[in-house]
Order: C-alpha cells, then structure tokens, then sequence
C-alpha cells in the first residue's frame, strides 16, 4: 500500500495540544479504544482522519424531546428494515460481521 506524499500522522502530544487537554488524557482514549491509534514499537500515532472522526461522534448538539423521540423512531425502523432485509435473503444479522453487513448495505444501495 502506497501511501501519499503529503500523508502524516500526529503525535499524542500533537493532538493533546491541538485539543487543549493533557497528553495523559488522549492516551487514555487511545488505551479504551475510544481514539483509533497505530503503535509502531513504543510509540502511537494518530491518523488525522481518525482524529476528525473521534470528534464529531462526540459533538454535543441541544435538541428537543420531540427531535430525539422522532430521530429514535426513524432508527428504529431502519433497523428493523435491515433486518428483514438480512432475513429475506437468509441472513441472521446476529452472526454478520460487520464486513458482511457492509457489504449488504453496499449492494442494497447500489455502490
């Protein structure tokens, strides 16, 4: 795999500076899981990408009873219809991985 001229990864420090909290803090998220890392021999690097990614699953946003009730709904019935979507085509959605389930949302989609 070829990688781009222009690729670079952060440091936890850079990232800890770039975020404004202690170092020890992004190695903590990187430890639970909660930021995607490579650890190449003693250190971590963090892909930019999975930093941006990290930040936006936790942006806060206000919203009303009624949005979040209305939201729930609407997920909830899109799950429901993935699931009969699996089951139709003989699929148990508590066995795929999440490779398969990709790949059936892809081909349901058409991409």
């Amino acid at each position: 795999m070829a990688l781009p001229a222009t690729f670079r990864t952060l440091t936890p420090q850079e990232v800890a500076d770039s975020l404004r909290v202690n170092v020890r803090q992004v190695y903590k998220w990187i430890q639970n899981g909660d930021l995607p890392a490579v650890r190449l021999g003693r250190v971590y690097r963090v892909d930019p990408g999975d930093l941006r990614r990290f930040l936006l699953e936790r942006k806060t946003v206000r919203r009303s009873r009624m949005w979040q009730e209305r939201f729930d709904h609407a997920l909830s019935e899109s799950q429901e219809a993935f699931r009969r979507h699996l089951e139709a085509q003989g699929l148990h959605p508590g066995t795929l991985t999440d490779d398969e389930a990709e790949r059936v949302l892809r081909d349901a989609s058409g991409d």
